[in-house]
């Protein structure tokens, strides 16, 4: 009974993880420094690249960017990742450009 309950939490944790992770190609990236824009399901994310080989545009990247904090993202194009700070998550395009230019100057 407690290996069927483990596999059970573990099911429901490693299912949860999942579904918070998105992915959406890069449609701006190292015109301004380390900004980078992703366009996703839940709308537009806009970060500040920090570690690791910044995703060129067009490469596809998976992540969590539903918080105003660093986080890992991974370019499914090469094979790597590296992490960004996320300053804007879930905004329109026209919200997402109004955030890289007033950080873009």
């Amino acid at each position: 009974m407690r290996k069927l309950l483990f596999a059970l939490l573990l099911t429901v944790t490693t299912t949860d993880a999942i579904a918070e992770e998105t992915r959406g190609p890069v449609v701006y990236s190292r015109r301004c420094g380390p900004l980078i824009v992703i366009n996703t399901p839940q709308g537009y994310v806009v970060g500040v690249w920090k570690y690791g080989v910044m995703p060129p545009e067009g490469d596809t990247v998976v992540g969590e960017w539903n918080a105003y904090e660093v986080r890992r993202a991974y370019d499914i194009n090469t094979d790597g990742g590296g992490d960004m700070q996320v300053v804007g998550f879930g905004l329109s395009r026209g919200r997402a450009m109004q955030v890289l230019k007033s950080r873009c100057r």
